[in-house]
């Protein structure tokens, strides 16, 4: 499989076709794979072709493979400031360039009603490039804002350079939490009723189940999904060790990651790709972890982005630890869905304090547990995100949506 996957959707004339460009490196995180599923959403009348290659020139092949094939270079540029400088002109000085020129002519034949994309690195930029190229609106799904990722200052730069041309002439946006709409609002005047927030879910059905049973007191913590936060972990880590040590109160941090940590009172449980299998084992649990990070730099990122993996355990009826600063998005999610609690603190003695009161108040868990059901209901309606995705191209005057060129 090319590493740039190109869908497209071949609407019956006039309407023409829906050009989707995917990062196929992007499978590898949780917003590719949720790309995909959203992408299926698009209901109009049509045949899907998903090309298995594109004959990409070997010049462009082999950028494509700098760009995303080889790990030293990845791990070499974000260490060596002239190898970053090197790495922003090949890819997006040459590449970017190259694969515009390459699928404009290859689709310079064909109706294209619209250009659809994920909001990763130079994608929404090649996107915008070819919707002015064919005169048609755009529509990006920001799971996450580019230049948050902590890249190197050049490639940052340019990113951020970049950002407010495709943020403005957009047709429209999804995106992950309200707080990245809110970011996103000086860019959207006129435009933001076109826009919607899908909490990085393509959308999940209240599922009919037996009331929620919690334990009078906790004996496990359960978290899924990447493992990104560790300093955040490491204090939980901490606390449950401090919580054993003083008060012989054992309370296990269960991980249904694809690696283990090396810290105390951390067991390993494996990778569950089966949602069935993974509710029932996150059932099982007394309390969902979900960590974003404490670090300054991360701010913009923590307060935009959202866990998709709260999802699965609102899904799962379990009460949910949202550790993160009070302006994370799921901090803010969790407290005012009422749905867990949250933890403003590395502090180890704190995080213990709370989950011991946590502990000492069931009914409160087992309101929060109730609660899930209904924020479920309430933001993942899976009604309303085909409702939207169905047609996220209205029949308008594209002229007026691009600065065609």
């Amino acid at each position: 499989m090319p590493l740039l996957d190109l869908s497209v959707v071949l609407q019956e004339p006039p309407l023409g076709a829906i050009l989707i460009i995917s990062d196929e490196h992007a499978r590898e995180c949780g917003g590719s794979e949720l790309f995909f599923h959203l992408v299926k959403l698009c209901e109009r009348p049509s045949r899907v072709v998903v090309p298995t290659e594109f004959k990409w020139s070997l010049t462009t092949r082999l950028l494509i493979r700098v760009w995303r094939r080889n790990r030293l270079v990845r791990f070499i540029k974000n260490r060596s400031n002239t190898v970053s400088r090197l790495y922003t002109i090949l890819v997006y000085r040459i590449l970017q360039p190259r694969l515009e020129a390459e699928l404009s002519r290859a689709y310079r034949d064909t109706k294209i009603a619209g250009i659809w994309t994920i909001a990763h690195d130079f994608l929404p930029s090649l996107a915008l490039s070819l919707a002015r190229r064919f005169c048609c609106p755009l529509h990006v799904s920001v799971f996450d804002i580019p230049y948050t990722f902590g890249f190197p200052d050049d490639e940052n730069s340019l990113l951020k350079r970049c950002f407010p041309d495709w943020a403005r002439e957009a047709f429209s946006l999804d995106f992950a939490s309200p707080g990245m709409k809110e970011y996103f609002a000086p860019y959207r005047e006129g435009t933001a009723e076109r826009d919607t927030v899908i909490w990085s879910s393509a959308g999940i059905s209240p599922a009919p189940t037996r009331p929620p049973q919690v334990r009078s007191s906790i004996e496990s913590i359960v978290f899924c999904g990447a493992l990104r936060f560790f300093h955040e972990m490491r204090a939980l880590s901490k606390a449950l060790v401090l919580l054993e040590r003083r008060y012989g109160k054992r309370i296990a941090l269960k991980l249904y990651a694809s690696k283990s940590l090396d810290m105390p009172a951390c067991e390993y449980m494996g990778f569950l790709t089966n949602r069935a299998d993974l509710t029932t084992a996150l059932r099982s649990c007394d309390l969902a972890y979900s960590p974003l990070s404490f670090d300054p730099k991360d701010r913009l990122l923590v307060e935009t982005s959202f866990p998709g993996k709260i999802a699965s355990y609102l899904q799962a009826d379990i009460p949910i630890i949202a550790h993160a600063p009070a302006t994370a998005s799921n901090h803010r999610f969790v407290v005012e869905n009422e749905v867990g609690i949250g933890i403003d603190s590395l502090d180890p003695e704190l995080i213990a304090t709370r989950i011991l009161q946590y502990e000492s108040t069931p009914e409160l868990r087992q309101s929060h547990a109730r609660n899930c059901q209904r924020a479920l209901g309430k933001w993942f309606d899976p009604g309303a995100r085909a409702g939207y995705f169905s047609d996220p191209f209205a029949p308008v005057n594209c002229s007026s949506l691009v600065k065609c060129r």
